[in-house]
């Protein structure tokens, strides 16, 4: 997709894949690797795209003699990737719903075959894994491309499933970024030179 000047107004689309915690990130003009699970490319997504979205709670300090806040301490800070996945088949609800297990009856005489998932998602800990959202863009010229890459992070997205003239179906995702085992949240790569 060519990007022309001003390379960074960038109004592109994204892929979204996932893989295993612990996955080797790709090199940002590199293919993602066999672990990297395609999970929504950009022609299955509503036009609202992908959102990257940072919340913070910052508690100020206030003294007796002033009325403006003295000092700030940050003590909570997550982020979030948000998306519409327009697909209505069964391994796209598996997906959205942490991953429950597809069980595949086969046609026989007189009987459809068809594809079921269970509804309800285990308790206890929330299943996790990598994030990456490739955009196929660089700020810094064309023929490159840049990546937001999260280490660990789980679906929160409440599915709702709604059918209705003119309208797809849509999954909705909302990925939670958690820090990983070293603290460290995600990284945000953008390719301002092709390898030499």
């Amino acid at each position: 997709m060519p990007n022309s000047d001003p390379f960074e107004i960038l109004a592109g689309p994204a892929d979204i894949y996932v893989a295993p915690i612990g996955t080797a990130f790709p090199l940002v003009d590199a293919a993602p690797a066999v672990d990297w699970v395609l999970l929504a490319r950009d022609t299955e997504m509503d036009e609202a795209g992908v959102i990257v979205k940072a919340d913070q709670t910052v508690e100020h300090v206030y003294s007796l003699g002033g009325t403006g806040s003295r000092k700030g301490f940050r003590t909570r800070q997550d982020l979030h990737v948000l998306f519409t996945l327009m697909d209505a088949t069964v391994e796209a609800y598996s997906r959205a719903l942490s991953d429950q297990q597809v069980t595949t009856t086969a046609a026989g005489a007189g009987t459809p075959g068809y594809k079921t998932i269970a509804l309800a998602m285990p308790g206890g800990a929330v299943a996790t894994k990598a994030l990456l959202v490739r955009v196929k863009e660089s700020p810094y010229g064309d023929g490159m491309q840049a990546q937001w890459e999260f280490p660990r992070a789980y679906n929160s997205g409440n599915v709702e499933t709604k059918y209705t003239k003119g309208i797809p179906v849509g999954l909705a995702f909302d990925f939670v970024v958690m820090d990983d085992n070293a603290g460290v949240k995600g990284s945000y790569r953008a390719q301002h030179a092709l390898a030499s």
